[in-house]
């Protein structure tokens, strides 16, 4: 498996602009729904604050749930191309984008677990991890 330089470019530039483009364009602090995608980069920023400071681990659980992010997306699209995983799950389905949150969701509630089970803000984190994933409905 090798990853390419641009590719891991394009998949951290995804990543940033959509955790700032929604904070740039709130006009107030009631905001909307935010995306599946929103949700999981607020729960990892916050796993990362009530962490320990190690930048360069967490630049790399940034990547990694970034990556899992864009595959879990980009699978169920014909002329995008994944990073990591190398699936195909193109459809024309009209459940595509409930398909999509649920794929997230799983990829950046089992990275994230894993890497912050041994975290100083486990107890704080791991169950809100699970409730997203309740509140959501999909099973952990």
């Amino acid at each position: 498996m090798t990853f390419s330089r641009s590719r891991a470019l394009v998949a951290t530039r995804i990543a940033v602009l959509a955790v700032v483009l929604p904070l740039l364009s709130e006009e107030s602090q009631a905001a909307p729904q935010h995306s599946v995608a929103r949700q999981w980069n607020d729960l990892l920023l916050e796993s990362i604050r009530n962490d320990f400071a190690r930048p360069t681990v967490h630049a790399r659980n940034l990547f990694h749930v970034s990556a899992a992010t864009w595959d879990a997306w980009a699978t169920y699209d014909r002329s995008a191309s994944t990073i990591i995983f190398q699936e195909d799950h193109a459809t024309t389905s009209a459940s595509i984008d409930d398909w999509r949150s649920e794929a997230i969701s799983h990829a950046c509630y089992n990275i994230m677990r894993r890497r912050f089970s041994n975290s100083p803000g486990a107890n704080d984190m791991l169950p809100q991890y699970d409730q997203l994933m309740d509140s959501l409905g999909y099973d952990k």
